[in-house]
């Protein structure tokens, strides 16, 4: 019998960190620049404000409830192993997408949507309008974002993460291409809401396409010890409720700035500062990926931090440059959106960049504990986040504060996310305390 290696494992170079990551960065902006060629596209139609503020509503809503989906890529790369595992991580994947779909079919049927934006937001008629046909458009979605996600699981655990990014280039093309007909053959939201179905359904298939290869290799190994269902909706669940929690926290937040902005541009301008985060930090939930798989030892973790502080700085001062610097030509002219929109923006950029610093570390801080198998810290830490955004939420509208939209939602963001990175820095410091060696006098 052959003895284990015990040997050390090497250290993960810069470049393993750039070559694996770099593609996993792209997916995430290529992504973003999807959703913000979406909205370029909105904010040619002629009621560009009321569009954008209706698709953004009802975007975030979809968002809430589809996000119990978004961390199957993480629960693949983790627990598939072989055969057994891929066959029902698969059957997982599937059941979740068509109950995901039931979900939104029926919030929107039973009339739930509309008494959430009317009464309990307080939009008007046109902008609930608009995020109702934009949640309709999108009842299918699901069956193709969580079956995606899986496949891009496996595609990252075989390191082939290039093939992730090729993945979301088809889509971008996809949508290039789609646009311009659905802007002839619609109007208003339909067109950002069929055009982002569209586009993840060729996504999808691509990525499958892909995948062929890879899963031939992965049912040809046997497990003596995979995951049963039960396991397996126990290691997700966390993760799943964290990502729901995100979304309900900024569901939430949309509902804030509809009541307190002081202009009809507070929800506009949330929404557009919403593809900002998603575009330039949007990065850092990717590196998640990088962690739970290169982040082998503390001088391995320590590298990819470095790597990670590195994208924060160039990534916050591009952000900075596109509103200060050459608005006219990103914002006004390409993204055609009104001179007093992009001053209305001015602080709440500004304020999006402290908001990156504390999302960053906080997804570094969740891939970590997920790499550890410890999915329920992230569970009490999305909890008390949402506690926290939600309390702040009583205290504003208890004191009737209105102001700049954007600003008082991004500073809701803040707050959650200052109370979830504390919580999960206070538990690996105690831990860190509690697994050093005790010395006698």
């Amino acid at each position: 019998m052959s003895s284990p290696d015990l040997s050390p494992r090497p250290l993960v170079s810069y470049r393993e960190i750039i070559l694996f990551s770099l593609p996993l960065l792209f997916t995430t902006q290529f992504m973003s620049i999807s959703h913000t060629l979406i909205n370029a596209f909105l904010a040619r139609l002629d009621n560009q404000v009321e569009v954008l503020a209706g698709f953004g509503l009802g975007i975030t809503l979809y968002l809430f409830i589809g996000s119990l989906s978004y961390a199957n890529s993480h629960i693949a790369s983790s627990s598939i192993r072989g055969r057994q595992s891929l066959h029902r991580m698969l059957v997982f994947s599937a059941l979740l997408g068509a109950f995901i779909a039931l979900l939104v079919f029926l919030v929107v049927h039973t009339g739930l949507a509309a008494f959430l934006f009317l009464e309990i937001f307080g939009v008007s008629d046109v902008i609930a309008g608009y995020a109702l046909q934009t949640l309709i458009c999108l009842v299918p979605l699901s069956l193709f974002t969580s079956m995606r996600g899986t496949l891009q699981g496996v595609l990252a655990r075989a390191r082939r993460t290039m093939l992730i990014t090729t993945g979301v280039v088809i889509r971008i093309v996809s949508l290039i291409l789609m646009l311009p007909v659905l802007m002839l053959l619609f109007d208003g939201v339909i067109v950002g809401a069929l055009g982002l179905m569209g586009g993840v359904a060729v996504e999808s298939l691509a990525v499958a396409f892909f995948c062929r290869s890879h899963m031939r290799q992965l049912r040809q190994v046997q497990e003596d010890s995979a995951m049963g269902y039960g396991a397996l909706l126990g290691f997700a669940a966390p993760l799943m409720y964290a990502m729901s929690m995100q979304h309900l926290g900024t569901l939430l937040v949309n509902g804030m700035v509809a009541k307190v902005s002081d202009s009809a541009y507070g929800l506009a301008a949330f929404t557009i500062v919403r593809g900002f985060i998603f575009l330039f930090y949007g990065p850092f939930q990717s590196m998640q990926q990088t962690v739970i798989t290169l982040g082998q030892d503390a001088r391995s973790m320590e590298r990819i931090v470095r790597f990670g502080v590195a994208l924060f700085s160039l990534l916050s001062l591009t952000l900075l440059s596109v509103q200060f610097l050459i608005p006219h030509i990103v914002l006004i002219q390409w993204m055609a959106i009104e001179p007093p929109l992009v001053s209305y923006l001015g602080w709440p950029v500004v304020l999006t960049v402290l908001y990156g610093a504390l999302y960053s570390t906080g997804h570094f801080l969740k891939a970590s504990t997920t790499r550890e198998l410890k999915t329920l810290r992230i569970g009490f830490s999305s909890s008390l986040k949402l506690t926290c955004v939600v309390m702040a939420s009583a205290v504003l509208l208890l004191s009737g504060l209105e102001g700049n939209g954007a600003m008082l939602g991004i500073g809701l963001l803040v707050i959650g996310e200052i109370a979830e990175v504390s919580l999960l820095l206070a538990v690996r410091w105690r831990k860190e305390l509690q697994s050093r060696p005790v010395t006698g006098s």
